[in-house]
């Protein structure tokens, strides 16, 4: 369940978004993380819990062991956890507004220069487990 494992909330449209969960799922170490496209009703479900709009697809959002990450402290929380980007850890040296300015600005640009889908991420056969369907 989501209490039980970190989630990836992500915008299922976002090709880059959609690479880097592809990537998550290459590098994590112990198969633990879990992810939900924002569009479904587990993602939105969750960032209600969490009190984030749901409409708002302008960040990733990392849940762990009951708290939300957003911007780039979920992508320094994310680095964590995976095999070979731990040592990203170190930005978190840099302000949170610098760090968050940048983050603001790649999220701006991300359609135009990775492209959007059509369609919400569909997971492949193999990545299927990591996907939350429903949160209680």
């Amino acid at each position: 369940m989501p209490d039980s494992h970190p989630v990836v909330v992500f915008d299922g449209f976002c090709c880059l978004c959609s690479r880097v969960v592809k990537y998550i799922g290459k590098y994590d170490r112990d198969n633990k993380i879990r992810c939900a496209p924002r569009q479904s009703q587990a993602g939105r479900r969750l960032l209600e819990r969490y009190t984030i709009d749901p409409g708002s697809a302008e960040t990733v959002v990392f849940i762990k062991e009951g708290e939300a990450f957003s911007k780039s402290d979920a992508v320094l929380e994310i680095a964590r956890d995976l095999k070979y980007w731990r040592w990203l850890r170190i930005f978190k040296v840099i302000p949170i507004r610098w760090r968050d300015a940048f983050y603001d600005f790649f999220a701006r640009h991300r359609y135009a220069w990775f492209g959007k889908k059509k369609s919400c991420h569909l997971p492949e056969s193999e990545e299927r487990f990591r996907f939350i369907d429903e949160v209680e």
